[in-house]
């Protein structure tokens, strides 16, 4: 995946939010904190800054039932409730989307592992929010072929199963990854059935489940492997003559995805997470601005 031309670089980013004013601006001028906000009685409440707070609130001014209660800048938002200055906070997103270690994000910006694990695990919510079926869906028209494998990771055996769009230009189109118990016809088969469209044409190895799929609908391929990495079809029941066949942009996506899943992560609590981040880092080009604009929905979800 390719660098972030969109993520400002250090410096530059850290001019615009290295202090309390800077950073509440940040956040207001990319609409990640609430533009209105009501006591629990419904009365709209008012921003008050004076200069002996270090961060605004949101103060209610008329006389109800609430006693002019206030309430945090951040209520309503993802920064909400957080153990850690709003500064702070930006600099772990921002480190994040250029994948700094959970180490080097604790390190550098002064906070407790724990404190960063929490802000990490709700970026992946942002992110959950964001990968819809439409995104996970694959096949179509425009779609020569869905190249489908399963891959072992990490020492407790982790079974990814994984398909990836082949466009008519020759590259990678939309990318699926889940976790899988085994590599059985009852697990794959589902899987198989619910994200890619029948019609399109999937090439695959030769593992027994696969050869289920041209009685199911799809133009299935079978690559085998144990001949060589590109050879003819051999799908039950078709043949393809002499045209070579191959899975070498599925075996180039698991390539990525280890490179993307440490093998620290790569256990049955932890993989799952950095799946959908490499998901989510497949679907948006721009993965600043894509998180930025991900917390502004959270606001608008309420």
């Amino acid at each position: 995946m390719s660098s972030q031309p969109s993520l400002p670089p250090y410096r530059e980013f850290g001019k615009l939010i290295d202090t309390p004013t800077k950073a509440i601006n940040f956040l207001k001028t990319n609409g990640i904190l609430n533009e209105e906000v009501f006591c629990d009685y419904g009365s709209r409440m008012i921003w008050t800054w004076p200069p002996s707070w270090k961060y605004p609130k949101w103060r209610c001014v008329y006389s109800c039932r609430c006693k002019r209660s206030s309430k945090a800048v951040t209520t309503g938002s993802y920064f909400f409730n957080r153990k850690a200055n709003l500064e702070a906070i930006l600099w772990v997103l921002h480190g994040f989307v250029a994948r700094n270690s959970l180490y080097a994000l604790s390190i550098g910006n002064q906070l407790d592992r724990r404190t960063v694990s929490q802000i990490i695990f709700d970026i992946y919510q942002v992110m959950n929010d964001d990968i819809l079926d439409e995104d996970i869906t694959l096949g179509g028209p425009d779609i020569i072929e869905v190249q489908i494998d399963e891959s072992k990771f990490g020492k407790q055996g982790v079974w990814v199963f994984g398909m990836v769009e082949k466009k008519a230009n020759g590259r990678a189109g939309k990318v699926f990854m889940s976790i899988v118990p085994d590599r059985k016809a009852d697990t794959l088969i589902p899987l198989i059935q619910q994200y890619i469209l029948p019609g399109t044409r999937v090439i695959s190895d030769c593992h027994g489940p696969y050869m289920r799929l041209r009685n199911l609908g799809f133009d299935h391929i079978a690559v085998n492997h144990s001949i060589g990495f590109a050879t003819t079809n051999n799908s039950i029941g078709h043949t393809n003559g002499n045209e070579l066949f191959n899975t070498n942009m599925i075996e180039g996506m698991w390539t990525a995805v280890k490179h993307a899943v440490p093998r620290r992560h790569r256990t049955v609590s932890n993989c799952p997470w950095k799946l959908l981040e490499f998901l989510w880092r497949c679907k948006h080009s721009n993965h600043w601005t894509s998180l930025l604009q991900g917390l502004a929905i959270r606001i608008s979800r309420g």
